[in-house]
């Protein structure tokens, strides 16, 4: 197995581009990483084979600005709500195609400059999609919950994403 070096951390000064992606990467994300909190572009870590939980940790990126990526490994456990206070975030959230469960928390609906591509498709979350989602505002295209086991009702404040112009 090859793991993430812990030591990545110690890149603190790191603007952008920590593109790891399309490797044979498992073990989990070092929480170090969450040092890296200059970072606002390319924070890229999909297509590998990690998993446990996605730290609480990455939750102090709050610079990031385009380009959140973990999609496409075997993270579990919920979806962290630290990832609330990324709320820099214009382009690019996705979290897609892991093995991430529970509810879905309401304070991503704090992604309200997010443009495009809000992306928690093919996981195993259940429950309500939250109404603080109603928020993002901004968002053009690409929102998407599909291939999940939600069990309510579509909450009506997403009625007010109507500069959704393409994958609803």
């Amino acid at each position: 197995t090859s793991a993430i070096p812990t030591e990545l951390g110690e890149l603190d000064k790191m603007q952008s581009d920590l593109e790891l992606s399309s490797n044979s990467l498992s073990s989990a994300v070092p929480t170090e990483l969450g040092n890296l909190d200059q970072m606002s572009f390319a924070f890229s870590i999909q297509e590998n084979s990690l998993t446990s939980a996605i730290p609480t940790e990455l939750g102090k990126l709050d610079e990031m600005q385009h380009l959140f990526v973990l999609r496409d490994n075997s993270f579990s456990s919920t979806i962290p709500t630290e990832l609330g206070q990324l709320d820099k975030m214009r382009f690019t959230f996705d979290l897609h195609g892991n093995l991430l469960s529970s509810t879905i928390p309401s304070q991503l609906g704090n992604l309200v400059k997010l443009s495009s591509s809000f992306m928690l498709n093919g996981n195993w979350l259940s429950a309500t999609v939250p109404s603080q989602f109603g928020r993002m505002e901004n968002l053009a295209q690409q929102w998407s919950l599909q291939s999940n086991f939600l069990s309510s009702s579509i909450p009506s404040e997403l009625g007010r994403l109507s500069g959704i112009v393409a994958d609803f």
